[in-house]
């Protein structure tokens, strides 16, 4: 899960922005190409995506047939595969809320966008909120698994 957040909505989409001019057409196609296992570097960026059968996932490939080479390549989620949280520290803990409630998941893995930003502001802001909300406790300063930014957590 990505987590882009700011205290403000506007201000957090700004980040988003900001977020993808940093991100890398060809390192992203390299790694989707692993996943649907086609060697996208084959192809003109404006070409459609190929359509043959592989080992790897064929849902994508079926899902993004339409798409362009160049579009696969953006930084944007893949609809159903990655989720992209974009907000402010309310609507981000919202929607953490929403996908604990309707899930039963008891945890998250944060993708690194912009580091140390990213996790430095999860958390300064997501953290202490959910903590607020009853949402999220500290593990023991001592554990294996505590973060010196941020102690892991477990959900409840």
């Amino acid at each position: 899960m990505t987590i882009v957040v700011a205290p403000t909505d506007a201000e957090a989409q700004d980040l988003l922005v900001e977020y993808a001019q940093y991100a890398d057409l060809h390192g992203i196609l390299a790694f989707k190409s692993g996943y649907i296992g086609v060697d996208l570097s084959k192809y003109g960026l404006d070409s459609p995506l190929p359509n043959q059968k592989t080992n790897a996932s064929q849902s994508a490939l079926t899902q993004y047939s339409s798409w362009k080479i160049r579009d696969l390549g953006t930084f944007q989620p893949m609809e159903g595969r990655e989720v992209i949280l974009v907000g402010s520290t309310t609507r981000i803990c919202d929607e953490i809320q929403s996908w604990v409630s309707a899930t039963g998941i008891d945890g998250i893995n944060l993708t690194r966008t912009v580091e140390p930003e990213g996790l430095e502001a999860f958390c300064r802001l997501v953290v202490p909120e959910l903590q607020n909300r009853g949402a999220f406790m500290f593990l023991a300063p001592n554990s294996a698994f505590a973060h010196p930014k941020c102690r892991s957590a477990h959900w409840h």
